[in-house]
């Protein structure tokens, strides 16, 4: 069984964003639709969302106010739903997972779900839930099927390369998908499962390959099982493709494995100083290191892995015999020593990341078991509690984890959550009065500030969006829209006014004048 899912949201960026569009659909294991369901919600309070996004989705002013559900209701309703079924759940989308799943962890985050949703156990004797991401398909195809699907080339660029919008994908493969129903959530789950079905028949090894690619279980137990890896990377349909060998894991991070690139010799650096192999493991001097040999790769991602005996053998290079790449990966494998230095450079590659200001950029932030336990029960007890119990919860959390926050500051985003929760869901019985014209200052203060993180959209950017809009289509180079729906400008620009107002503080009222001295 698969569960395909997409989402429409306020704004690209996941974490400042609002999901407003949920669409599901369930397969079962041959890929034919069993049930779908699509969720709506209204806008947040404190969301302001970007005027590209309601252009490209179609969403408008009055639908962002006008359905019952809030995100918090909504994303209860997901996860019941996906809780539901019996796990392992496999659930897939096309780019989701840079885009719908970061988004979907995000919103679960900040109603204070489980963020770890789509890929737990529901112990520790059973397998993860699984995540398929159909573009990844699309993207090895390029490089080891580039005879399963018909691509369009995008010929702007230096080289041409392979347009892969799921739009384009499907319409040049005979998926019925017009423009009306690109950005409409369950109509591109739909086209995303028409075009898994196409690779998984036209590619079948490939298919099984990159399924086998899906848990960080199986990415590991490939590369143990595999001396000489095809290993393919990119950004969009500019694909590029290695021969490697597997080194190490990343003694900081278990879930990043170290690979070698063998058109080098592993020889030229095995007596490499420790900073020097530092320095190419390091994001940054790395990048700007000429022939870099060394790739780091991510497992939790479903990573473009092929076996040698699978790989075609025009993809090999053309000036090493492949006795030479095996005799190189030799080397590597038998260099104990050599292994446990790159395992140990790359984590002092690793560059401590600033704890974001934003609390809705705190999603990846540890927190140690113990707290860990602590919160997921006081999340359970907000989930199953009635407005009354979460209000208590919110105000009591500084109490209950006064010890924890010393030692992590920043567990004081979920009483901020939920506060959020609470003011959109049930404020007049919930919060006293001060509370709530506190909370609303909070809101307008947060969709005005001029110092507003770079990616969270604000009312003055949102009109400067529009006012470059209007530039580029008397110049003919809008893309949002097009000659005669400047209305849809006007009619955005008149909600952002609206959306302000309707949090602006009420105007302090001019003291009264002094009563008139009695006649003596």
């Amino acid at each position: 069984m698969y569960i395909f899912y997409d989402l429409e949201t306020t704004d690209i960026d996941r974490d400042f964003g609002q999901i407003l569009q949920v669409g599901l659909v369930v397969t079962d294991d041959d890929l034919n639709i069993v049930e779908e369901k699509s969720l709506r919600c209204r806008l947040q309070p404190a969301v302001v969302p970007s005027p590209q996004a309601l252009l490209v989705t179609g969403i408008t002013p009055q639908q962002l106010t006008d359905e019952d559900d809030t995100i918090f209701t909504m994303m209860q309703e997901i996860d019941q739903l996906l809780r539901s079924y019996d796990w392992p759940i496999t659930t897939s989308g096309y780019n989701s997972m840079d885009f719908d799943e970061r988004g979907l962890r995000s919103a679960l985050h900040q109603t204070l779900m489980d963020p770890s949703l789509t890929f737990q156990k529901q112990d520790d004797d059973t397998p993860r839930n699984q995540r398929i991401d159909v573009m990844r398909l699309v993207q090895a195809c390029i490089v080891h099927a580039p005879d399963a699907l018909t691509l369009e080339q995008k010929t702007r660029h230096k080289t041409p390369q392979p347009a892969i919008s799921l739009g384009v994908v499907a319409r040049q493969n005979g998926v019925e998908f017009s423009e009306e129903e690109a950005h409409e959530a369950v109509a591109d789950v739909k086209a995303t499962i028409a075009v898994a079905k196409k690779i998984r028949d036209e590619a079948p090894v490939l298919w099984q390959q990159m399924l086998n690619m899906v848990t960080e279980e199986g990415v590991k137990e490939f590369l143990d099982e595999n001396e000489i890896v095809s290993y393919a990377t990119g950004y969009a349909g500019n694909m590029k493709h290695y021969m490697v060998a597997p080194v190490a894991v990343n003694d900081a991070y278990e879930r990043q494995e170290i690979l070698f690139d063998l058109t080098q010799d592993p020889a030229d650096y095995m007596d490499k100083p420790m900073s020097e192999l530092v320095a190419l493991l390091n994001k940054d001097t790395g990048k700007k290191a000429k022939n870099n040999p060394f790739y780091k790769v991510l497992t939790q991602k479903q990573p473009i892995f092929m076996s040698l005996e699978d790989t075609a053998k025009e993809l090999l290079p053309a000036d090493i015999d492949e006795e030479t790449l095996k005799t190189r990966a030799a080397l590597i494998r038998d260099n104990l020593e050599f292994q446990a230095k790159i395992a140990q450079a790359a984590a002092l590659a690793e560059e401590e990341i600033p704890v974001p200001d934003a609390i809705e950029k705190q999603l990846y932030i540890d927190l140690p078991a113990e707290v860990e336990t602590r919160l997921s029960v006081w999340r359970d007890e907000f989930q199953a509690g009635d407005w009354e119990t979460r209000a208590d919860l919110m105000r009591g959390f500084t109490a209950r984890f006064a010890d924890d926050l010393k030692d992590n500051p920043t567990l004081a985003r979920f009483p901020e959550f939920a506060k959020r929760i609470i003011f959109e869901n049930a404020p007049q019985d919930t919060l006293t009065a001060q509370e709530q014209k506190a909370f609303k200052a909070s809101i307008h203060h947060k969709m005005t500030d001029p110092d507003a993180p770079e990616k969270m959209m604000t009312i003055a950017r949102a009109h400067e969006m529009l006012d470059k809009m209007r530039e580029e289509l008397a110049a003919g180079t809008c893309k949002y829209v097009q000659a005669g729906e400047e209305h849809k400008l006007d009619e955005l620009a008149e909600f952002y006014n609206r959306l302000e107002q309707k949090f602006a503080p009420a105007p302090a009222q001019a003291p009264k004048p002094p009563k008139p001295a009695a006649p003596k």
